[in-house]
């Protein structure tokens, strides 16, 4: 529910749609309450009915939803999208096995019964077929970005430059937990940690305040700041001019 680039409040409902097929996930303190496929089951109405609480996809993304009426809103809209769409797909699909036999029909035949405008339709309707999927591919790209601009959340750039922040934050963590001290050559493991640590002094030199910013969206203790600070210090990371390089050197 939380690490060092995202956070969810301990009441969250994730909302999964996979081919069609509906899972909600209802956790409740922090944990796992209920798993289901009806939208209109008990458990998802009693969270949403609680003063706190996220609406994620499976994904991560914040959904905008703040009620139950609006996760139905959400609900219908998604059935109505796919179902318009595969109406369109089915038809696409017919068409395409009915374009199959004609091709089958044109190789089979003695060449006698094929004439050149039988030929030429053939050619039209692989043409044809062409358009169509790009208008399919279109149709489905422009309803989706309607519901994902009415119903996801999109974060300002100071929430962007956090999430990174924190994501700089747990690789640097995970180098140093998985760092051998006692084989500490430069090996390319460490060149690729050295090359990590000088963008992450790049990205905090140009971010002024990053590290309150941050410590203010993840609602830090100042016990988990001075940790984060001190971990910087550690590391060199402190936004100055990054000298530090490794040596190029071949030993015969």
């Amino acid at each position: 529910m939380k690490n060092e680039y995202m956070e969810f409040a301990r009441n969250t409902l994730i909302v999964a749609n996979q081919n069609g097929e509906w899972k909600f996930i209802a956790i409740i303190k922090g944990k796992v309450f209920d798993v289901t496929s009806n939208v209109e089951n008990e458990t998802i109405k009693m969270l949403l009915a609680t003063h706190q609480f996220s609406v994620i996809d499976d994904y991560g993304k914040e959904l905008l939803i703040h009620n139950y009426d609006e996760l139905i809103e959400f609900y219908n809209a998604v059935n109505s999208f796919r179902k318009n769409f595969n109406f369109c797909l089915d038809r696409y699909h017919s068409y395409m096995d009915e374009l199959h036999k004609l091709r089958k029909y044109r190789t089979e035949t003695a060449n006698c019964f094929i004439n050149d405008d039988y030929n030429r339709l053939v050619d039209l309707l692989d043409e044809l077929v062409k358009e169509t999927s790009e208008v399919l591919y279109q149709l489905y790209n422009a309803e989706e970005a309607k519901i994902l601009e009415k119903y996801i959340h999109k974060p300002s750039e100071d929430e962007k430059l956090c999430v990174l922040f924190g994501l700089y934050i747990a690789v640097l963590r995970a180098y140093i937990c998985n760092y051998d001290y006692e084989n500490s050559s430069m090996t390319l493991d460490e060149k690729i940690r050295n090359k990590f640590q000088k963008e992450f002094n790049y990205f905090i030199a140009d971010r002024d305040c990053i590290i309150e910013k941050y410590a203010k969206y993840f609602a830090l203790k100042q016990i988990e700041i001075d940790e984060i600070r001190q971990l910087l210090k550690d590391a060199g990371i402190d936004g100055g001019e990054w000298i530090t390089e490794e040596a190029e050197l071949t030993l015969l």
